[in-house]
């Protein structure tokens, strides 16, 4: 990419994120898009600006995303240990049944439905569930069964991850706002306060003046979170007969900021990091990530449409929406568990970081990442494993 075009990019990046924030703070009677307003906007924008908007450079987008992921990590690491162990068994069964009926519904949905392939179903079910890994999965099967079927799979994977991707992204930021309407659940909950919050970084709210030794330090162990969890994403672990499982830069970012913000304090790095510091750092991370995840998914989705394939449109819309409802039943009729920490289960069950970011905002705290992170290896590992599944299965 040229630096012409790089400077474009970004700045459309920068009008969606500034738009998307304004065109959140919108009310339509009680609903309203909040920070998720940026991903409408970014794809809004690809609408009309098709050669930029594909140009987004895929650094912006993993750097925003690593930054909202550290700073919910560590703001809510020192409570995920209770979860755990009070909940624990419970998250796994969610994030391995939600990824269960998801490629169960893709599969059935999909291969029932002329001219579409196994490639288009685990396209539809990996888009549906927003997971990035899973398409690196879906990819990877898609290739060693074409091979066998002397036919090209990885293509139409790819097409169904254009087309069910963004569905899958809106389904679960609509969730979050209309399911507590719907079922009458109370939505009101204290934020999460941290009594570690270091004066290190006060200077940035404007309370304090600045301490430089306290502000690199902060800098210093905010990088090395990211980095321990960039790199520990990557370690890939072998599943028998399967492939291999990795965490990716997601789950590697979260656990190791759960972890940190758990212990509070490592060697000389100290992760008892000012919360409001965080949030700043966290609500701007989020508005560049989705504004860029809509420029360059949403010209895809506009494009692929053209393909005649209403029908991976209708099968994203069914499994994404039988995934969210069927994790909702189970986690709150059966398991009872309180709706901020259902929240972000179903998150982590859909592997959504859009989502993770719209249930903080829609509940006012910090307590569905305890959900999302307790959920979302399960929930990874569901993925990698149901999607090579799609594969050996006979069609329909």
């Amino acid at each position: 990419m040229g630096s012409s075009s790089c400077i474009v990019t970004i700045f459309l990046v920068v009008v969606a994120a500034f738009a998307g924030n304004h065109l959140g703070k919108l009310n339509v009677g009680k609903f309203s898009l909040g920070e998720s307003g940026a991903l409408v906007a970014g794809m809004t924008l690809s609408l009309f600006l098709r050669n930029y908007s594909l140009l987004i450079p895929s650094w912006l987008i993993k750097t925003s995303l690593i930054f909202f992921i550290a700073t919910v990590g560590l703001i809510a690491g020192k409570k995920i240990q209770t979860v755990i162990k009070s909940h624990g068994f419970k998250f796994a069964l969610l994030g391995l049944s939600i990824t269960f009926i998801g490629a169960l519904t893709s599969y059935i949905v999909v291969l029932t439905l002329p001219t579409l392939s196994k490639g288009h179903a685990a396209g539809t079910y990996v888009g549906a569930l927003t997971s990035s890994p899973g398409l690196a999965s879906a990819l990877e099967s898609a290739t060693d069964y074409g091979k066998i079927m002397g036919s090209n799979y990885s293509a139409d994977v790819g097409i169904a991850y254009a087309i069910s991707y963004p569905i899958g992204v809106l389904l679960v930021i609509l969730s979050t706002k209309l399911l507590p309407q719907v079922f009458n659940i109370g939505t009101q909950n204290k934020e999460l306060t941290s009594s570690h919050a270091l004066d290190a970084t006060a200077d940035i709210t404007g309370n304090k003046p600045v301490n430089m030794q306290k502000a690199i330090s902060f800098v210093l162990s905010f990088a090395i979170c990211c980095v321990l969890g960039y790199l520990s994403g990557n370690i890939a672990l072998p599943l028998y007969k399967i492939g291999y499982f990795k965490l990716g830069t997601t789950g590697g970012v979260l656990l190791s900021s759960l972890a940190l913000g758990y212990q509070r304090k490592v060697f000389f790095l100290d992760f008892r990091i000012n919360e409001k510091v965080l949030n700043k750092v966290r609500s701007l991370s989020l508005l560049i990530f989705l504004s860029s995840i809509g420029l360059k998914y949403g010209s895809l989705f506009f494009k692929t449409l053209s393909f005649n394939l209403i029908g991976i449109l209708f099968a994203s819309l069914v499994a994404g929406s039988i995934s969210i409802l069927f994790g909702f039943w189970v986690g709150h009729r059966i398991f009872k568990l309180d709706w901020p920490l259902l929240l972000g289960a179903l998150c982590g069950g859909m592997t959504s970081t859009p989502g993770l970011g719209a249930a903080i905002e829609a509940v006012n705290s910090d307590e569905p990442v305890l959900g999302y992170g307790a959920t979302y290896p399960f929930a990874l590992f569901g993925m990698v494993l149901f999607t090579k599944m799609i594969f050996v299965l006979p069609a329909i």
